[in-house]
């Protein structure tokens, strides 16, 4: 499938490989024996809708992890095409041998070196600039590890295969891609996410999958992005605050009983902030995300020594007296001036359902509810609440079944799915051979070649007792 400027994959063994070149992208399928599909050759490559594509004389290259089998089938295929090596499972594979026994189990400082050094490599714009760093590298390598191992390992497996991951030989547009981390964490989200941990086992499913769940997931996550709910977040709003409080934007604000007008950067508006109630008029506020015009005025506010949790609680005062608020039993609700209200739970006294108190600020409203009966956030009156002697202890069950038997044999006897439901769970319980409910995921694993792995390790650890127990004795 090809897609102009983007970056596509090619599968291979479950895994991935992003492929990207000079204005199209390629999405091959290789087998599990790590051969591309023969109906591609390295000419002509089909598109979706079934026409030839021709590709020879293009550049364009394929991103990948080094699997000399898929390396192998890719280049028996496409001889012109260009290969990268991921950088971070190049790094990643040189720290995993380093820490094992062939790479002398080398200390977190150890290792730091030898990573360094790869990254100076890779620096290298040119082949005989490689050379020469790579030469100077393994030298400091060896004085400080005080044996050549790690780069004769470095040398034979990294070295030769230097073009593939050395900037020398990615200087042609690949669109900047240096991993394919982000094709494998589309992956990781298709086996935990929309698989929920199961392993896939027909083709079929995979694929209503794919066009199903996947496709639906996505065209949501583009309309928010499309919307503007994906586009700024809340440290780059802070950012952003901090810049024109630097600027000095905000002196010249005119805060008046904690609301003022915020000039827009871009257009000649200027947007009401009400610092009060946390609100603001601008569009990324209204789609629900925290704006830099808040967040500047928060600055000044605290810049000019103004008590904004006072100002609330002035707020919260003249509400109540007002009667702006209606309070049950269980919660109080708060009638604003803009013709929104808000609730707040008597239990948790500080969460409430407006605006401002989602933001993490104590609200108007929570000041309200202190004033009203701030012994209810101390403690909950169901606490002093009298105790009767029957609430002691609970009925018997005998007398429970002996009620219901009575029940079930009156006129007033009516049969429900629910009372069904219920008594042949209390059926079960009292009659089964269970002693307990296993609340274990019932998934088949991901990697059940594991079980084998610890099976075969325990096995060989009691002979390996076994024959130092045989030692112990004849010595």
């Amino acid at each position: 499938m090809w897609s102009e400027g983007r970056t596509a994959n090619l599968w291979s063994q479950g895994r991935s490989v992003e492929a990207g070149r000079e204005s199209s992208c390629l999405r091959a399928e290789v087998s599990e024996a790590g051969r591309i599909s023969p109906g591609l050759r390295a000419d002509v490559v089909r598109g979706q809708d079934g026409e030839s594509l021709l590709v020879s004389g293009q550049k364009w290259s394929v991103m990948m992890d080094r699997d000399l089998r898929v390396l192998d089938a890719i280049k028996s295929i496409f001889p012109n095409a260009k290969l990268l090596l991921c950088w971070f499972h190049v790094l990643q594979a040189v720290n995993r041998w380093l820490v094992k026994t062939d790479g002398g189990h080398l200390t977190p400082e150890q290792r730091n070196v030898v990573i360094h050094a790869m990254a100076s490599m890779k620096a290298c714009l040119t082949e005989e600039e490689f050379l020469n760093v790579s030469a100077k590298k393994c030298s400091e390598i060896d004085t400080f590890l005080g044996s050549p191992h790690v780069t004769t390992y470095l040398k034979t497996n990294w070295f030769t295969y230097a073009e593939l991951w050395v900037n020398f030989g990615r200087t042609f547009y690949h669109c900047s891609s240096e991993t394919n981390n982000k094709a494998e964490r589309f992956f990781l989200t298709l086996k935990y996410q929309f698989l929920r941990g199961q392993a896939n086992r027909r083709v079929d499913q995979l694929l209503l999958l794919l066009c199903g769940d996947v496709e639906k997931y996505y065209s949501y996550m583009d309309g928010l992005s499309e919307a503007g709910r994906l586009t700024l977040s809340s440290s780059t709003a802070h950012q952003a605050a901090a810049l024109l409080f630097k600027n000095g934007v905000g002196k010249d604000l005119d805060i008046e009983a904690g609301q003022c007008f915020v000039p827009s950067q871009s257009t000649n508006t200027a947007y009401k902030v009400n610092l009060l109630h946390f609100t603001c008029e601008c569009t990324n506020f209204r789609m629900g995300n925290i704006c830099k015009h808040l967040l500047l005025v928060k600055m000044e506010v605290g810049r000019r020594g103004i008590d904004i949790e006072k100002m609330r609680n002035k707020k919260a005062l003249e509400i109540i007296g007002l009667r702006l608020y209606q309070q049950t039993e269980d919660e109080i609700t708060i009638f604003n001036s803009d013709g929104t209200m808000s609730i707040v739970n008597r239990k948790t006294p500080t969460l409430c359902t407006c605006i401002a108190n989602s933001f993490g600020e104590r609200c108007v409203c929570i000041h309200v509810t202190h004033v009203l009966k701030p012994q209810d956030i101390l403690t909950d009156p169901k606490e002093n609440a009298p105790v009767s002697e029957a609430s002691h202890g609970n009925p018997p069950i005998q007398s429970m079944l002996s009620d219901l038997l009575e029940w079930s044999k009156s006129e007033a006897f009516e049969h429900t799915p629910e009372l069904y439901n219920t008594i042949q769970r209390a059926h079960k319980l009292a009659f089964g051979k269970f002693t307990a409910v296993s609340r274990k995921r019932k998934i088949t694993p991901l990697h059940g070649y594991r079980k084998k792995i610890k099976k075969a390790r325990l096995q060989r650890a009691v002979v390996e007792n076994f024959k130092n127990k045989r030692r112990a004795r004849r010595t």
